[in-house]
Order: C-alpha cells, then structure tokens, then sequence
C-alpha cells in the first residue's frame, strides 16, 4: 500500500511538471510569433534573402586601454555589412583605430563553404573553421535572422517569465547557445542575451539591445545597437543604407591575389645568440633566454591559455629540463598577457611592472569559468609576481621599463647588449608582407627613447610583424607619416 501511494505521488509530480514546461513552451511561442508579427511577418522577414548596411560608432577599447585600472578608453569605428542567407556569403569589415594611430581594418568574407578572416592593413588571410556555424553565428547577428532561427528551433522555447515589462523567453539553437529574447510591450525585440567564455575574464554576460527601429521594405530593422559586457558598454553603433535583395561586387567577396597566411610557417625557432633564442608562432614573435640556470621568456603570456601553453611546451622542446624560471609581460594588453593564467597555473613567475599587479591578480581570481575551465580554474593558486621599476638585470640580458608611451602607461622592451638585439612590442610594427609603417608616432617616439636611453640595436625584434634593422627605425622616424 505504501509502495503504491509513492508511485502515484511521483506520477503526479511527473504528470505536474510536464504541464508546467507545456504552459511555459506555449507562452514562449506565442511570445515569439508576435515577436515575428511586430517585425513584419514571417512571410516578409523570409523574402530578405539578402541584406546590405553600413556603421559608424564607438567601442570601448576591452583589454586595449592605456591603463587597466582607469576607465576604458573609446575609439571610433565604422564598417559595412552584407549577408546572403540563401547563398551562405556575406562580408563584414570594421575598422578600428588603436592609440595613438595605428588603424586596425579586419574583413571577414563567406562564400558558400569557404571562409576567410583577412587583415586588410597587413595583407593576409586565415581560413575560418567550422564555415557553416560560423555564417550561422554571424546571422543571429541580425534581429530578422534571430527570430526566423528561433521559429526554426521552436522545441527548444521557453517563457522566463516578465522582466520590467518586457517578456523574456529563450531557445537553443544548432551549436547549444542559449538565446535569451526580451520582447517590450508593442513585442519588438528590445534585447538578446548570451554568454561567451573570455581567456582573461572567464563567463561574460553579453547583452545587446536595440533601442531604436526603422520600417525599411516592410521589414522593422534596427538603426542602433548598444552592447554591455558584464554590465559595461563597449560598443555603440548606428547602421545606415540598409538595404534588401541587392547584390555584391564579386571582387568583394574574393581574397585577393597574394593574400594569405603570414609567412613564416607554423612554428620557428631561430638562435640569435649564445643562449638566446626567437619564436615565431609566426605571428607573434617572442625571445626566451638562459639565465640562472633556467629560462625566461619573453611575451609568453600572450593570447590565451592554449597559446601559451604551446609556447610553454616549445621553450621546453628546445631546451629539455631547463626550468623556466618566469615569464616576461611587456604590458597588459590582452593580445600580450591573454595567457597569463597559464603561467600562474604552472607556477611560474611573472615579471612585469607595479602598475600591472592588480590586473594579474584579478585575471587570476575573479570572474566564473562554468562554459571553459582552464588548468588554474580547475586547481586555483595565486599568481607569483616579480616586480620593478626603471631596468632589471637578468643574467645576459636587460629589461627597460618606458613610461608614459604614447601608445600604453608602461611597457618593458628586453636589451640583449652582446647581441646588439632589442625586443619589443607594439612600439614598431612593420607588417612582413607589405613595407609600410603601422605607427609613425610610436616609430618616432621609440627613436627618441633609444636616443635617451643610449641603446644601440643593431636589429629590433617585434612582436608583430617582422624583425627591423636600427637604420630602418632612423628612417622612419625622419620620415613624416612614414
């Protein structure tokens, strides 16, 4: 008898929740079809097989501002898009400009199972993996898009509830992402919400919002678009010239002639000196040294924890049961410190300035890692930092803290005297495939500190781009807009 009441209590619970989670797909998709309706209609919205824009903004420069403990700092921005859903082509080109004038013009171009991302300033080209999700990640982009694929994907609906007059209901769509809609009172899509992993900040909450429409061929479209990454806005854009159903020049869609992968292949390893060694990924390039009876390296800590955990094992390849004794970060910008965690995790110190302390220690503590735990989520330890100010000895060689540079507040440049050898990052930046100069103020201003400094390189090793000779900083530093 006791058996049988616990088995209709669990039917009952069962029988309850399942009409729980039918009521809740139910206010979802009625949500979602006058969502669809508010936009113009699924019927219209379906007829957009392509659409052309262009933008003009601001960002907020995340992991790119002079200092990590003020404000972050704004550059303007501006781009066109254009996405054929039938087809699987499109292109989206933005550019950026960096402090204190070096502009960033990056290009992504589908074209049916090809992919492409290109950095127009420096003439190359990297295929995209995985084209088909990708043109699929860059249509959800678009409002119209977002909705037709959350029609597409209606058994994955849920209603969350009213949120400050807004409903709010969710979907996943073909690669699991979690799609969280807010709908206003009139049912235009206000807001869309979902989660990313970032190597320096762990689970990041992405909001964007769309506070103003346009009815343009029957079709509501948005003119603004504002994002919040963790609460704090970093990108603010109005699009213009929207356009339907009209083609593309081909050539757009192509990568040019003589495009490609920087050259240099995959990895390199090249000794400049008695116990002094340069790694191109190709791009980027870093120097690690014999000191102490181990290994430093130099820019180790770039890009992500996988990077630089292929930089770990490369320095460790060459030089087999050498410890390393630490690893050097220039200054914090993510492109050179996106890593850092990894080193942490290892145990390995970190030497850099003071003013980059407290940015270590947050990169090492804060932020949650539930979507991709890395080896210091998973086994947490504090960072081990060394640091100084003005030039720190370390066996051969010699780390220069400069200060107040145009482009950073501080950044280390290594001097290895017997070699004649200067590295350095984001102060020169010569691209390899083309002769032009990426920053002439940081060319000319890094002239003057070698100058005040009395350093004299014979060759200046760069982080990106390729390796320069001292004659050729003397040039461009005399030459005006080099």
């Amino acid at each position: 008898m006791k058996r049988s009441f616990i088995v209709a209590a669990l039917l009952l619970f069962a029988s309850a929740a399942q009409a729980d989670l039918l009521d809740s797909w139910r206010k979802a998709k009625s949500v979602l079809d006058r969502g669809l309706a508010a936009m113009g209609g699924v019927d219209a919205l379906r007829s957009k097989k392509q659409v052309s824009m262009t933008f003009t903004g601001t960002e907020w420069r995340v992991g790119q501002s002079a200092d990590p403990e003020k404000p972050l700092d704004t550059v303007p921005t501006d781009g066109r898009i254009y996405l054929d859903s039938e087809k699987q082509r499109g292109l989206v080109e933005s550019s950026q400009r960096y402090v204190p004038d070096y502009e960033f013009r990056g290009r992504t171009v589908f074209d049916g199972a090809n992919a492409w991302n290109m950095n127009v300033s420096w003439h190359t080209a990297f295929p995209v993996q995985n084209v088909p999700q990708q043109f699929r990640t860059t249509l959800r982009g678009r409002p119209h898009h977002l909705l037709l694929f959350a029609s597409e994907r209606a058994n994955t609906l849920r209603y969350l509830g009213n949120e400050d007059g807004h409903d709010v209901i969710v979907f996943a769509d073909t690669d699991g992402s979690q799609n969280t809609l807010h709908f206003d009172s009139a049912h235009m899509l206000r807001k869309v919400v979902t989660f990313f992993s970032d190597p320096i900040r762990g689970d990041v909450l992405a909001e964007t919002t769309y506070p103003e429409y346009r009815a343009i061929d029957g079709v509501q479209m948005p003119v603004r678009m504002v994002r919040r990454e963790n609460g704090v806005v970093v990108r603010d854009l109005a699009f213009t010239g929207i356009k339907f159903n009209t083609p593309i020049a081909e050539a757009d869609l192509k990568v040019p002639e003589g495009w490609g992968p920087p050259a240099g292949g995959e990895q390199k390893v090249t000794k400049v000196g008695e116990g002094v060694w340069t790694l191109e990924m190709p791009d980027p390039t870093m120097m690690f040294a014999e000191a102490d009876g181990g290994v430093y390296i130099i820019e180790g800590a770039s890009q992500d924890a996988a990077f630089a955990e292929r930089v770990i094992a490369k320095v460790r390849e060459t030089l087999p049961g050498k410890e390393i004794k630490g690893v050097v970060m220039t200054h914090w910008h993510h492109d050179h410190s996106g890593g850092v965690r990894a080193y942490i995790a290892a145990g390995i110190p970190i030497i850099t300035t003071p003013s980059n302390v407290k940015w270590i220690q947050r990169a090492a503590t804060e932020g949650k890692r539930t979507i991709a735990p890395d080896a210091l989520a998973r086994a947490p330890k504090a960072p081990v930092v060394q640091t100084f100010e003005g030039r720190k000895r370390i066996g051969n060689f010699e780390l220069v803290e400069l200060t107040k540079t145009p482009h950073v507040d501080s950044i280390l440049v290594a001097w290895f005297p017997k070699e004649k050898v200067l590295f350095q990052s984001d102060l020169v930046i010569m691209p390899r495939e083309r002769e032009m100069n990426m920053s002439p103020v940081l060319s000319r201003w890094l002239e003057g500190e070698l100058k005040r400094l009395k350093l004299v390189p014979e060759t200046i090793v760069g982080y990106h781009g390729r390796s320069i000779r001292r004659d050729e900083l003397t040039r461009l530093a005399a030459t005006p807009g080099a």
